[in-house]
């Protein structure tokens, strides 16, 4: 976010200097996009060449580690836990932005995605239909700033220094700096603007160099009390003054700026400062100094818990803002498939307090991909106590038979994830599942990893482990509560069922997916969705063609794009349903220098 042009303006005024050894405070959210710029580098814009979720932990890592050899100290690192409700129209906005994005790249790949870069730099054979190469880059990885939380809070080293916070990163970046100094690493130019205190100081990751030899740390570094002396501001909130100008009209320049600061300030100044001074932080006695979740799962468990306060308004306002999937355009969202999954995440949060407040149940709404502006997608949470133990016996009694075939391994998840699309697809009334096409695809050798089909699915699986994921971290959340969270034994027992889901470095990506759909299909996955379907005769038929795949005979005419799928109605399924039984080397160390 940030205030735009604040750096820029300011850069004149700010001093590059050699740092000398300094207690850190880390901006973590920007931290992990730095990363990826850097990773990401001059590549092509193709999917393929998205730096995987281990690689951003890992490096991640290995940059905190040479600035450290520099000589400083990291002391903190901070993660928003949640973000204030006066950003939902800006979050909105950019979502429409990110969505629009992605219909632009779709339609400028319609034969499917561009392949990576080969090593030598040249571009791999593509569609002879397309001829250039799209404008767009492909969205951000989707788990890219809880993939960097989760390596650090797994490292040795900056696990016990990471944190989770229940507000934005920045302020308590801010808070942290002012209590006890330090210089803040970030990209925000918003921490030009809260209170540092008189020894508090800036650096923006673009501005950082290393001298290797020296082992010396040279930046501009915005130190606000210096700022202020030489433009000639108020110490107190000139900047603050400053910045509201700025944000006020996009074409100010800094003699204005600093002329505005000396005139009464305006009506819509204390709006502007309460972002920095009364920021919205939940407190609550069940969060702790760090809350151990995903910063969206986060979000989404501290509004249910204010929801659940005695005292709360009815019609509290839940919104979960899920991550941004690259999935196709013509099918509907990726995140579809696994919602019956969500929605045991969102009820295991709300019951049984908000039983024991006797009021009705509030409405989550989910934002993914949107073509407008909206209010999301509403969930429909499992009304009472018993059906929600339903819910999660039925995912139980799916993973049990699941593991009776493959027993406790890594496939369990994949075979999960496929089952779920069988089930969505088989409650719309729709009699092909795309990840049975796949498989079928797979078997006679005609897959096309760079088709939209198998990009959409791969979007599906990962929406699958991510929701699971949801589930399991809730449960061990509400487990460090008094009494358990008052958890029913069949939460419980769910929880200890999804101990072995796979970390975010372990997502399948569009590199590895192709074998996961190999060992599914030669593994005993097979033999899992004929007993788990085994009342529905369409699909055992499909069954039988990828276990015994024909060869492919004389093409029809028509549409040979990857994508032949619809879009498809918004419904509702749940796992376990009885409907679906019815029917490259780099140095990590070059991150020091600046990005595009």
């Amino acid at each position: 976010m940030g205030i735009p042009r604040l750096k820029r303006i300011l850069e004149p005024h700010a001093e590059r200097t050699k740092i000398p050894a300094s207690e850190i405070v880390i901006d973590g959210p920007s931290l992990a996009y730095h990363i990826y710029y850097f990773l990401k580098g001059n590549l092509n814009n193709s999917p393929f060449d998205q730096p995987s979720n281990e690689l951003l932990g890992q490096t991640a890592i290995q940059w905190l580690d040479r600035i450290q050899s520099c000589g400083h100290t990291v002391s903190a690192i901070y993660f928003d836990g949640f973000l204030p409700q006066e950003k939902r129209e800006e979050r909105i906005s950019r979502l429409l932005g990110l969505s629009s994005d992605l219909r632009i790249y779709f339609n400028q790949c319609p034969d499917g995605l561009p392949p990576k870069k080969t090593s030598t730099g040249q571009q791999q054979p593509w569609s002879s239909r397309t001829r250039n190469l799209p404008t767009k880059r492909p969205p951000y990885p989707p788990f890219l700033v809880p993939a960097v939380l989760e390596a650090l809070r797994n490292s040795p080293k900056y696990g016990s220094l990471t944190k989770l916070k229940p507000g934005e990163a920045d302020v308590f970046c801010a808070q942290h700096v002012s209590q006890q100094g330090g210089i803040i690493l970030t990209s925000d130019s918003d921490l030009l603007v809260h209170d540092l205190g008189q020894d508090g100081s800036v650096i923006f990751y673009t501005d950082i160099e290393i001298d290797l030899d020296s082992k010396t740390l040279i930046a501009l570094l915005y130190r606000p009390s210096s700022l202020c002396k030489s433009l000639m501001i108020d110490a107190v909130d000139g900047i603050s003054r400053l910045a509201h100008a700025l944000s006020l009209d996009y074409h100010t320049t800094l003699e204005q700026a600093v002329e505005s600061t000396r005139a009464e300030p305006d009506e819509s100044y204390p709006r502007f400062t309460d972002q920095y001074t009364a920021a919205e932080i939940i407190t609550h006695p069940e969060i702790g100094d760090d809350i151990l979740l995903d910063p969206r799962t986060s979000e989404i468990t501290l509004q249910c818990l204010v929801a659940c306060t005695a005292g709360a308004p009815q019609d509290y306002d839940l919104a979960m803002h899920l991550p941004f999937l690259t999935d196709s355009q013509s099918r509907t969202s990726a995140w579809e498939a696994s919602r019956p999954i969500r929605e045991l995440a969102y009820g295991i949060l709300l019951f049984p307090k908000y039983e024991q407040k006797q009021d009705s149940l509030p409405s989550v709404h989910e934002f993914r991909r949107l073509q407008v502006a909206s209010s999301g997608t509403p969930v429909k949470i499992p009304p009472t106590a018993s059906e929600l133990d339903q819910q999660a016996t039925k995912l139980i009694d799916t993973l049990t038979r699941i593991r009776a075939v493959v027993g406790d391994t890594p496939i369990v998840w994949d075979i999960l994830s496929i089952y779920e699309d069988i089930v969505s697809t088989l409650s719309q009334g729709k009699p092909r599942p795309l990840s049975l096409e796949l498989l079928l695809q797979e078997a006679k050798g005609t897959l096309q990893q760079h088709s939209w089909d198998f990009v959409h699915f791969l979007a599906q699986v990962q929406a699958t482990l991510y929701s699971a994921r949801m589930v399991q971290q809730i449960i061990d959340f509400k487990r460090q509560q008094p009494d358990k969270g008052n958890l029913s034994p069949a939460i419980l027992q769910l929880g200890v069922h999804l101990r072995g889901l796979p970390g975010l470095k372990d997502f399948p990506t569009l590199k590895d997916f192709l074998p996961v759909l190999r060992s599914v299909r030669e593994g005993e996955g097979m033999s899992v969705f004929a007993k788990l379907c085994d009342d529905s005769e369409d699909i055992a038929r499909q069954i039988a063609k990828i276990r015994n795949p024909q060869p492919e005979g004389r093409k029809r005419k028509g549409n040979s794009r990857g994508d032949r799928g619809t879009k498809r109605k918004s419904t509702t399924s749940h796992v376990g349903d009885d409907r679906a039984k019815a029917a490259v080397s780099r140095n990590p160390f070059s991150v020091l220098g600046d990005y595009d």
